[in-house]
């Protein structure tokens, strides 16, 4: 009986060591304190990450070796924050406006302004609702 519980000890405490991981959890808002779906929260050290939900919070266990978060955003400024003892962080993001010209949203995704080589056009609901079409195809 004693031998046995010196193999599950033996076993189950090195995984305790190695499992030691701390959960982390926040909201990321923009300028205008509305919350930012989608944002990339990544662990600097370990290349893990995590998304916020639509109301712009995200939940992430960082292992010990994880020191720093980086918060990265299409159109806005990365932040890098350091973890230290905090849980809960609540970050605003800054628009950054350079990058902003840059973007182009197409249909099915994004491309970057000088990366396309077409032309680029578009088209008011305006023009559309004065139209006298009977089928979309004929919009």
């Amino acid at each position: 009986m004693k031998k046995k519980r010196l193999i599950h000890l033996l076993l189950i405490f090195p995984m305790l060591l190695f499992a030691q991981s701390k959960a982390i959890t926040g909201t990321i808002i923009d300028e205008n304190k509305m919350p930012l779906p989608g944002v990339s929260i990544l662990i600097k050290e370990l290349n893990i990450g995590s998304f916020t939900d639509f109301n712009g919070l995200f939940s992430l266990k960082v292992p010990e070796t994880g020191k720093t978060i980086v918060v990265s955003y299409l159109g806005y400024i990365s932040k890098e924050l350091v973890i230290g003892n905090t849980g809960v962080f609540n970050i605003q993001l800054a628009i950054d406006s350079n990058t902003l010209d840059e973007i182009v949203v197409v249909g099915y995704g994004t491309q970057r302004k000088s990366d396309i080589t077409g032309s680029v056009a578009s088209v008011k609901v305006d023009a559309i609702a004065a139209a006298q079409n009977s089928t979309v195809d004929d919009l």
